[in-house]
């Protein structure tokens, strides 16, 4: 269910509903049991959170289907400044209702959070210092994802991590629209894991996609299929024959009445030499594996013995930022241990995601090998004695359901070192031979001597094709 306007009529409020997964058209709905005064918030799962403005109303939920009611008791001094966004259906022992306030303020020195959840007989507010203040308009709306609450502004990203009650405020790099800025508006969505925001400051909207690891918005010119539905408090992508259109329906766009804007995007383009393409990779493996290394390799930059572990380097860069943000909840939001490069080879922008094999940044790889085409890991075929290690966390990365079906390379590095195994011997010490769900590629290559790397690009090419 997806909010497209509103209007007052003599017997009540009268709403618009349409669905982009069924692709029905609008309906409208009256709603009697509402006052006059009443707004739609967001939506989720069926339920609507409604603001009532009159003298007597407050916060609830409700279901305009079933017309339940569900009563919340908010601070009414608040309840205006506040953006609200909710888990799913409030009758869920699951639902969690969080209220954001005071972010960013130039003013204030406290951001707010509100939570409640069913069976709660009162809110929970925390106050937590304001670490980035701003004159910018932070989103529309909050949007939940992988646990996680976020709120953004035009230089910063607010997350709030319920299950470990904090708030970190990371800087980002400026949003950048095009043309002449004739207000600031802009929503946010997920799907898939991934975090977007549709910007609708700018006389042509724009719709970004969020990089995690350089902390910037990227500038999206194909929804990749996808399509994106707007209106006044709420975003939702989606999926289906409707694809790559950007629908926005917003009566701050126009004061009089709601107004559509029908955006096209570009569709994906087929795979063309003449063209560049991009492919995002993460390439996983043990710390010293090589990961690096093959970076350089593929990059034609050169081998070096006295690499550092990608891990030191994104340290410092972390330190130079305590000053801002609390170095502890950064680095758990980052997800350092991973930088990226781009490399381009043959027409094609290779964005390499270079993930620390330490044991403390293990955990974070599937995040990371999400929507890939495929995963890349790297082991060093000359170190028998962490094979076993190696092999334990590559069928544990293989194991979690997000990466069911994603192909697998899987690279032996070091193949000219003295005690380097063959790649029959490799591939049984690996378990490969056990693998059946998913396509699985092996390659015994040297990033010292760039042997068998042509051979890997070109698989990688094949991945981009299909």
């Amino acid at each position: 269910m997806y909010l497209i306007t509103c209007n007052n009529t003599r017997g009540g409020v009268s709403y618009g509903f349409y669905d982009p997964i069924a692709k029905k058209k609008t309906k409208a709905m009256t709603l009697p049991e509402l006052s006059m005064d009443s707004k739609i918030f967001c939506s989720n799962d069926g339920w609507l959170l409604i603001k009532d403005y009159s003298p007597h109303g407050n916060l609830c939920f409700f279901n305009p289907f079933t017309r339940e009611r569900i009563n919340l008791h908010f601070p009414k001094h608040t309840i205006c400044s506040t953006t609200f966004a909710f888990t799913c259906a409030p009758t869920k022992m699951g639902c969690l209702l969080v209220g954001i306030e005071g972010f960013p303020d130039s003013v204030s020195v406290y951001t707010t959070i509100s939570t409640w959840h069913p069976g709660a007989v009162t809110w929970v507010h925390e106050e937590f210092r304001n670490e980035i203040s701003s004159h910018s308009r932070h989103t529309q709306n909050i949007i939940h994802s992988d646990g996680l609450f976020y709120m953004a502004t035009e230089i910063a990203l607010g997350v709030f991590d319920p299950s470990a009650r904090t708030w970190t405020v990371l800087p980002m790099q400026p949003i950048l629209g095009v043309g002449p800025r004739m207000r600031t508006l802009r929503w946010m969505t997920e799907y898939a894991g991934q975090i977007f925001l549709v910007d609708a400051s700018y006389v042509e909207p724009v719709v970004f996609r969020l990089n995690q690891v350089e902390s910037v918005w990227e500038k999206k010119s194909t929804l990749d299929g996808c399509s994106i539905f707007v209106s006044n408090g709420s975003c939702v992508i989606t999926s289906g024959s409707m694809s790559n259109i950007l629908y926005i329906w917003n009566n701050d766009i126009n004061g009089r009445r709601p107004t559509k804007y029908m955006c096209t995007f570009k569709r994906n383009r087929p795979y063309n030499l003449f063209f560049k393409q991009e492919m995002e990779l993460s390439l996983m493996g043990l710390q010293n594996a090589g990961k690096t290394a093959l970076i350089n390799a593929v990059d034609n930059v050169g081998y070096s013995e006295d690499l550092d572990p990608t891990v030191s380097v994104l340290y410092n860069f972390i330190f130079k930022k305590q000053e801002i943000i609390n170095t502890r909840i950064y680095i758990t939001f980052l997800q350092i241990g991973f930088h990226m490069r781009e490399v381009t080879k043959r027409n094609v922008i290779l964005k390499l995601r270079d993930g620390s094999g330490q044991s403390g940044f293990r955990s974070f790889w599937e995040g990371f090998c999400r929507d890939n085409p495929a995963i890349v890991y790297v082991v060093d075929a000359a170190d028998v004695d962490n094979l076993f290690i190696s092999k334990k966390e590559l069928h544990k990365l293989l194991s979690k359901t997000s990466l069911n079906g994603i192909p697998l390379l899987v690279l032996g590095n070091k193949m000219d070192e003295p005690g380097a195994l063959s790649k029959d011997a490799f591939t049984e010490e690996m378990g490969l031979q056990l693998l059946s769900d998913r396509e699985v590629c092996c390659f015994m290559i040297s990033c010292k001597n760039y042997t068998n790397i042509d051979q890997v690009f070109d698989w990688l090419l094949s991945k981009l094709k299909n």
